[in-house]
């Protein structure tokens, strides 16, 4: 059984795109996970990958879920306005309150 440990600088890599990149490979690989005070640590073990192809997979799976956290964070508030704008000129809000107008 293949175990190797992973780590990732905090001031660059957030614990929540360590979790989900973990979590997109639950069912190849185990993994813990543990933090110190300037890196997060995954250890991961697995009887069917070789420890290089473990690490480059997981590498690709934390930076493409930390992009992802950054791309939300930017543009969250655009995001938000857009919805709300769709939602509001596909809803026509003043018959939610309309007893009447309810199927």
């Amino acid at each position: 059984m293949a175990e190797l440990s992973i780590s990732f600088d905090k001031a660059s890599f957030n614990l929540l795109a360590v979790q989900r990149a973990a979590y997109d490979n639950k069912n190849t690989v185990g993994c813990a996970i543990s933090q110190t005070e300037n890196k997060i640590v995954i250890t991961l073990t697995s009887s069917n990958n070789s420890p290089k192809e473990l690490e480059e997979k997981l590498r690709a799976s934390v930076l493409d879920h930390q992009l992802r956290l950054s791309l939300e964070k930017d543009f969250s508030t655009i995001r938000t306005l857009l919805v709300s704008k769709a939602i509001e000129s596909s809803v026509d809000l003043t018959t939610l309150g309309n007893e009447e107008n309810c199927v």
